[in-house]
């Protein structure tokens, strides 16, 4: 019996070993997260994907055009590249934005399009998971509907996604002269 001390040892510590060990990680499923850009549209809270923004600044210091429409402000030296200033909300047909502290300029740069949208204020960076996006219902966004692809809600807000992309293939975004 003094032989088998030794295995007994070893198959009492296997026992405790089973007994008290955690058991292996399970697989997680990795959930994939959609990041964006949360900014106002008039009383709307909208997003834009985060690959659509190139950058967000303060309010330039403009040069007017002349005869150009009201939702057009001008054109600002953005680091030696001349941007266009757009006001986002009365490009959209809403209440021009009168720049001040909160507003800040969207730059966008969509293949040879390159433009500073002028919003009302930005959220910063909003995460969301990719599962929670939703189709948009008819009429949801009367005055921006054409740019509007989808939605997220949190907290009780609603976050219409804002694709910057389809705006700048949209023929009135460049209709920017009055005649």
């Amino acid at each position: 019996m003094a032989e088998n001390v030794p295995l007994q040892h070893l198959m009492e510590l296997e026992r405790r070993c089973r007994r008290y060990a955690a058991g292996l990680p399970q697989k997680l499923e990795v959930k994939k997260r959609w990041l964006g850009v949360g900014f106002r549209i008039a009383n709307q809270h909208i997003l834009s994907p985060l690959g659509e923004i190139q950058e967000i600044l303060d309010y330039p210091l403009v040069t007017k055009l002349p005869n150009s429409k009201n939702w057009f402000h001008g054109v600002a030296n953005v680091r030696g590249s001349l941007v266009p200033v757009i006001d986002l909300q009365a490009f959209l047909g809403l209440e021009p934005v009168i720049p001040g502290r909160r507003s800040k300029i969207l730059r966008i740069v969509m293949g040879h399009v390159e433009a500073g949208l002028l919003a009302p204020e930005i959220f910063g960076m909003k995460r969301f998971l990719e599962e929670d996006m939703r189709r948009l219902s008819a009429n949801e966004y009367p005055k921006m509907s054409r740019f509007m692809v989808s939605k997220f809600t949190a907290d009780d807000d609603q976050w219409g996604v804002f694709s910057m992309r389809v705006l700048s293939e949209d023929p009135e975004f460049f209709q920017i002269l009055r005649f």
